[in-house]
């Protein structure tokens, strides 16, 4: 059963809802349930925490556009090394080769957070948050898959889902 979480005290305007270990009725995109059903068959099928090439068809042009790769760096930061468009045209900013830390510092110091609890659990994680003033997003619906591309069962990197909710009119 997933634990789901509100979060007053994360530092963002309007607090932000944690899900741990999400199932495909806690997601509010497809893209999101499109994801995780893969993922899950992935990692039931090998037995294992999947790679990114484990996930195949998953990532239809449909989605690309809304997902990112994180590297954990050897520093532990976390680092954009694909930024889909989708996600670059709604943040105002390709964030490829900067890391988590360099977002507004409300919004880093959550998604931070979230990305250790899913490497230390190894889990999926997913939130909705109102981000800081001056991001031009209504709300993020952020699902975050662990990966581990070495196979030896350490989580290396993530594949996440970032949908922008309410673009242009975020009520600030």
């Amino acid at each position: 059963m997933p634990l789901s979480l509100e979060i007053s005290e994360s530092g963002l305007p309007d607090g932000a809802r944690l899900i741990v270990d999400p199932k495909d009725r806690d997601l509010m995109d497809m893209r999101e349930r499109m994801l995780l059903k893969t993922w899950h068959q992935a990692r039931f099928r090998s037995g294992r925490l999947p790679k990114r090439s484990d996930l195949g068809k998953a990532l239809l042009p449909g989605v690309l556009g809304f997902v990112l790769d994180v590297a954990i760096k050897p520093n532990g930061a976390f680092q954009f090394s694909s930024y889909g468009f989708e996600i670059a045209r709604a943040f105002g900013k390709n964030m490829i080769g900067n890391c988590v830390s360099d977002l507004p510092a409300a919004d880093a110091n959550f998604i931070s957070k979230v990305y250790r609890l899913s490497r230390n659990k190894r889990i999926p994680c997913a939130t909705i948050h109102t981000p800081s003033i001056g991001v031009p997003v209504g709300k993020w619906l952020r699902l975050i898959l662990p990966l581990d591309e070495a196979g030896n069962g350490i989580v290396t990197n993530f594949l996440t889902c970032n949908v922008p909710i309410d673009i242009t009119n975020t009520g600030r």
